[in-house]
């Protein structure tokens, strides 16, 4: 209802895109199965050489070092990756901002927004996970509304995004990650 109203007003085809995140960010688990596989290995040499060397069971038989660190390491998989802090934190903003950006203009494309009869296609993609909103315009609308208007449109959104106050009409359907056919 919302778009409806909005397309009216500035004669443009608006389509609003929520995600959950705009990748996997894979490596944020394997920064944290190696930091926690580190972390287990060294934990367990300082402990036992405070102790004296080889007091701990775990470096009489080696095997069950090379468990205990495996099992360190598949912590930190787990951890890093469907813990949204600390995989935020195991991601650089730079590659945050890429990511979204990319699956935004993904997005554009598969929506098929550069087909509009007036060039006038937007698309409002908002990433949940990487705190994120691009406003992608076609060529029609990048001509008559410039990059700072743009940003001012993403500056009012915030605070409501902030706030967890997305009415129901702005968007159809359940909060979804969208995936196409191909991922």
């Amino acid at each position: 209802m919302a778009v409806a109203e909005a397309e009216k007003k500035v004669s443009a085809e608006i389509v609003p895109v929520f995600m959950i995140s705009s990748d996997d960010y894979v490596e944020a688990k394997l920064r944290g199965a190696l930091s926690f596989a580190a972390i287990t290995a060294l934990t367990i040499l300082v402990y036992d050489h405070l102790m004296g060397w080889y007091q701990l069971f775990l470096l009489n038989n080696d095997w069950l070092f090379v468990m205990a660190i495996a099992f360190g390491g598949l912590l930190g998989y787990v951890l890093f990756g469907y813990i949204s802090p600390l995989k935020r934190w195991m991601v650089s903003k730079q590659k945050l901002d890429q990511r979204s950006l990319a699956m935004a203009e993904r997005v554009f494309g598969e929506y098929k927004l550069v087909e509009t009869r007036q060039r006038n296609g937007v698309l409002i993609f908002i990433s949940l996970f990487e705190h994120k909103i691009e406003i992608i315009p076609d060529k029609g609308l990048k001509e008559k509304i410039s990059a700072d208007e743009w940003k001012k449109v993403i500056d009012e959104m915030k605070p409501s995004l902030r706030s967890k106050k997305i009415r129901r009409s702005f968007y159809p359907g359940n909060l979804k990650n969208y995936r196409s056919i191909d991922q």
